[in-house]
């Protein structure tokens, strides 16, 4: 079995694999053409008798932790070909995902799994997510001067930027977010026919509300959730 870093002429072979998982190919296509920080360095492959048989990738990120920038790899997109499962194949591109982001200078790892037992043998743990809902605002609530629209990326990103910044922050693991991951997260985040809606007065906006169809928007209702995260520092080796 090889293990090693993909060509960038095996994105095909890599997507193709993916699309198993759950019938989206489009889906991580999104992300490979149009995240900024995506190399073929960081997306890893398993190779057998000439066929893929999985992949991991690395998405270089940065994050907050204690007001600092820190260099976070978020491994995902880990996926082994149901034929050969259970031949510690994923084992092995894990490990070879551990090397590479200490090897690039990875600081920490971020991932979302609730393969909580699989991943913590390799040094991540869990760590507590609060999961949020914010409940409908009964019509007649909004403030009168503040009005519900679509987001614009050319009238609104600036702004949604700077209240992302200053909001986003104060949290720990918030990701830092340059222009160029902007305009890139708005074009591979979620599905390709969602919206952003921002609550605004005539001037500015002043909330990026969040995703959703038209009834969400409507009625004003996000609801965020994930599964278990989980958490892994360089101070392991």
């Amino acid at each position: 079995m090889e293990l090693r870093a993909a060509h960038a002429a095996e994105r095909d072979e890599v997507l193709d694999l993916l699309a198993l998982w759950y019938g989206d190919r489009g889906f991580f296509a999104r992300y490979n053409l149009n995240d900024p920080r995506f190399c073929d360095e960081l997306c890893l492959v398993a190779r057998e008798g000439g066929r893929l048989i999985a992949t991991a990738q690395i998405f270089d990120r940065r994050i907050r932790l204690d007001g600092h920038a820190v260099a976070a790899g978020a491994l995902g997109s880990v996926f082994t070909h149901p034929d050969y499962r259970g031949r510690g194949v994923g084992s092995a591109l894990i490990s070879l995902a551990l090397a590479t982001m200490e090897r690039e200078g990875f600081e920490v790892s971020l991932l979302f799994s609730d393969r909580l037992n699989f991943y913590g043998r390799f040094g991540w743990r869990s760590v507590p997510r609060i999961i949020s809902i914010v409940s409908p605002l009964p019509r007649g609530r909004l403030a009168s001067s503040l009005a519900l629209r679509r987001f614009e990326r050319g009238r609104d990103l600036a702004q949604v930027s700077q209240i992302y910044d200053q909001y986003s922050g104060r949290f720990n693991t918030a990701v830092v977010r340059e222009p160029s991951y902007w305009l890139g997260n708005l074009a591979f985040a979620g599905n390709p026919d969602e919206f952003f809606v921002v609550a605004a007065n005539e001037k500015s906006p002043t909330a990026r509300l969040g995703w959703g169809d038209a009834e969400v928007t409507q009625n004003l209702f996000s609801l965020i959730s994930s599964k278990d995260a989980m958490f892994w520092t360089a101070d392991r080796f």
